[in-house]
């Protein structure tokens, strides 16, 4: 049992028959019939890795499917959150434990296949040169496929126009799921605190490693729609985003001119 701003949640680690290069964090809610196929193309894809699911105690039974696949595959956590959290709070969670076990790179992804476990490969080899890799929907060589929802495809890339505008267009995916860390950059993270953010997380920490030194390097993936079930996403949680996006803006400009002043001061002394 572990405990973290009052709230405990369970850790159930299976051993692995490998040295492990890394682990996939994967965090879920009600995503039971998701989640065995998509474990199983990790295992395929990355054969020596380690998975991580950070389950926030889902009705459908998901925890249960995953100790199921684990207890007979190994190589693999599931922490159990006693009650549906933030994105942030699960996130953390699995950074936090992947640190306590010294994994070399760490991976996000999502739950639902919109994020292909064929394109692991792709992120690994980037780490072992740089410490942040993005998965971007949004560069020339990037795709998305089997979606019949156009409208929040059209509205996740304003968003990131948006964000582009706010924080530089250095980033043309403010808003992945789909990242890399090495444990450099995730240590480096976890001195930030996350775990109160949902949706925002994903571009507050991006943005936070930006201003402490390290350099994303962004590759293209191929977004699909999910396989089964419904988004997580609410309008109330976009709206959230954008306020968040806006006070993260203020901060930096804010800060930015004070420092300006104080060099001024500096010069004209």
């Amino acid at each position: 049992m572990y405990e973290k701003n009052n709230l405990s949640y369970r850790l159930y680690k299976y051993e692995y028959p490998f040295q492990a290069l890394g682990v996939v964090v994967i965090p879920t809610y009600n995503e039971a019939d998701n989640i065995l196929p998509l474990l199983n193309s990790i295992r395929s894809t990355l054969p020596q890795w380690c998975i991580m699911v950070v389950d926030d105690q889902s009705p459908d039974g998901t925890a249960e499917r995953v100790t199921t696949w684990l207890k007979e595959h190994g190589g693999g956590f599931l922490v159990s959150n006693p009650k549906k959290t933030s994105l942030g709070f699960a996130y953390c969670c699995g950074f936090r434990l992947a640190l306590m076990e010294k994994f070399e790179f760490i991976i996000q992804m999502d739950a639902d296949h919109s994020h292909r476990p064929a394109e692991l490969s792709q992120i690994v080899g980037l780490l072992k040169k740089t410490d942040v890799v993005v998965g971007s929907r949004y560069l020339s060589q990037s795709g998305s496929e089997n979606h019949d929802w156009q409208a929040k495809l059209t509205f996740s890339k304003l968003a990131n126009r948006f964000l582009g505008f706010l924080f530089g267009r250095s980033i043309k995916d403010w808003t992945s799921g789909f990242k890399g860390y090495s444990h450099k950059a995730l240590t480096q993270l976890m001195e930030g605190h996350w775990e109160r953010r949902t949706y925002s997380f994903q571009f507050a920490s991006l943005l936070y490693l930006i201003r402490n030194g390290f350099t994303p390097k962004e590759i293209p993936i191929v977004f699909d729609r999910r396989l089964t079930g419904f988004s997580k996403n609410s309008l109330f949680i976009i709206f959230e985003s954008l306020w968040v996006s806006l006070i993260l803006k203020f901060r930096l400009f804010k800060k930015t001119s004070i420092n300006g002043l104080i060099q001024k001061r500096k010069r004209n002394q």
